[in-house]
């Protein structure tokens, strides 16, 4: 025990030996921000701000004129709320369970520093949605009830039809419900799963992407929402409504990310001298694969369930049913003596690199020096890697 408190009082003594340094922060954007020096120290000097909750009776501030009501208290980690048609109000409740595997000794840390940031998690039940009703039309809930239970971190709903789509972190799920019920009307099937190895990294990737980013590119985009203007250059709210939630995705995909996969597959036919796009030039298979209902392409859960259908007297039932799994071409920075490696740290150090608006040349640099060792973190720092060194080059070439 007293080597612990030692430790941890040694451990407190480092942490305070860190120099502090007076930089404005008016000057730490622009064309030439004025950056703190690098600093390590053995725990980080940061000040966590305390969680402070609702006093009774107390309320956020109104314009004149408005009035503001609390529709419900007490509620475990409130994710997200989704009016229904007749008036009443579903309210997302979700938090985290299981727990995530510890890849870094600095993971646990972390995960303590943003439960209190956040709050805690709530001391009640949580993984479920509420349907809160307003009877008499006063403004307020006059009842609570458990519309469904037992979901995994469910992130938010979306009424279609006679079917309330539930987006929980691993699969999507879809309730027989109408406006007006307080319990859905049989239990969820499973319209399809949402991989773990998609869902869980699209936030580090978004915390890497920003950290190599040009601080005055956030601070003069810091009231841009990206994900809206995409939303409205693609005309979603009149080509969207009335379809189905998959049928939407399966639009935004065309949209988005297709155009990039004709290109690979324009790069890998021609190298072969073979033409893998018929296909999608016959307009009689396309119209006719079109009209397939979703139930068909991913019943019971299982994607591409026509095609493992189709496939099922020619393959063993452990390859037709197995899950998809991306082809993803290996990590190239732990082999420091490959020539893409080489290539990578020369284009990041030049001249070029510093002239791209939309990079921080050292973050670049310094994420090029050092690579990670788990394989998972290689795999998100790789492509933003030769994603830059990309731009880098058509930055040379054409002066964009």
């Amino acid at each position: 025990m007293t080597f612990r408190l030692a430790a941890l009082g040694a451990c407190m003594v480092l942490a305070a030996c860190g120099s502090g340094q007076d930089v404005d922060p008016a000057a730490q954007y622009g064309p030439t921000p004025s950056l703190p020096e690098p600093s390590r120290a053995l725990l980080p000097r940061m000040h966590v701000p305390k969680v402070i909750g609702w006093a009774s009776g107390e309320t956020p501030t109104v314009p004149q004129g408005f009035r503001i009501d609390a529709m419900a208290t007490g509620l475990s980690n409130p994710r997200n709320v989704y009016p229904l048609p007749n008036g009443d109000v579903l309210v997302i409740e979700s938090k985290k369970d299981a727990k995530e595997p510890v890849e870094r000794p600095k993971r646990p840390v972390m995960a303590w520093i943003e439960a209190k940031a956040h709050g805690g998690n709530g001391g009640g039940p949580s993984n479920r949605i509420l349907l809160l009703r307003d009877a008499n039309g006063d403004g307020k809930p006059d009842s609570q009830t458990v519309l469904i239970d037992r979901l995994n971190s469910p992130f938010g709903v979306v009424l279609v039809g006679d079917a309330l789509y539930v987006a929980d972190t691993d699969a999507v799920l879809r309730f027989p419900f109408t406006p007006g019920q307080t319990s859905v009307a049989g239990p969820g099937m499973k319209v399809i799963d949402l991989p773990a190895w998609l869902t869980g990294s699209l936030a580090e990737r978004m915390e890497l992407m920003r950290g190599v980013m040009s601080p005055d590119l956030l601070h003069r985009k810091r009231k841009v929402d990206p994900y809206k203007n995409l939303y409205d250059s693609l005309h979603a709210t009149d080509r969207l409504s009335g379809r189905e939630p998959a049928k939407q995705l399966i639009y935004i995909w065309l949209k988005t990310v297709f155009p990039g996969y004709i290109l690979a597959a324009d790069r890998a036919d021609m190298a072969h001298g073979v033409e893998v796009r018929l296909p999608f030039l016959d307009h009689v298979l396309f119209e006719h694969v079109r009209e397939i209902p979703v139930r068909a392409l991913a019943a019971g859960g299982e994607n591409k369930y026509m095609l493992r259908q189709a496939a099922a007297q020619y393959l063993s039932p452990e390859t037709r049913t197995r899950p998809k799994k991306p082809l993803m071409a290996p990590p190239f920075t732990p082999n420091s003596r490959s020539k893409l490696q080489s290539v990578i740290q020369d284009i990041v150090r030049s001249q070029s690199m510093r002239e791209v608006p939309f990079f921080s040349s050292s973050a670049i640099a310094k994420l090029a020096d050092n690579s990670h060792d788990s394989n998972q973190r290689r795999g998100t720092e790789d492509p933003l890697l030769i994603m830059a060194a990309s731009i880098c080059v058509l930055q040379e070439r054409y002066k964009l």
